[in-house]
């Protein structure tokens, strides 16, 4: 699994045969904290720390196809620059 942030044009594209090119501006690969296919409920991307340190929450409600399990809010570190690809 991976989570991207984009920077979209301030331009539209200049016509249907020169589409504007999205490129990811930052992206980390969360499948070491998350394998397979996590049902994942919500995200948001929190204010950066005084020291920069950028942290994601993620909620897992566990309740797909009937409860499994309690819910979880879980917050991870994030490296600022981002790996963009």
């Amino acid at each position: 699994m991976r989570l991207s942030t984009w920077l979209l044009p301030d331009t539209p594209a200049p016509g249907p045969s020169s589409p504007a090119l999205l490129a990811p501006e930052r992206s980390w690969d969360l499948a070491p904290a998350f394998p397979g296919e996590p049902n994942l409920e919500g995200l948001a991307l929190l204010s950066p720390r005084p020291d920069g340190l950028l942290r994601l929450a993620l909620v897992r409600d566990n309740d797909y196809g009937g409860v499994q399990g309690p819910s979880e809010l879980f917050i991870l570190p994030l490296d600022p620059s981002g790996a963009a690809q």
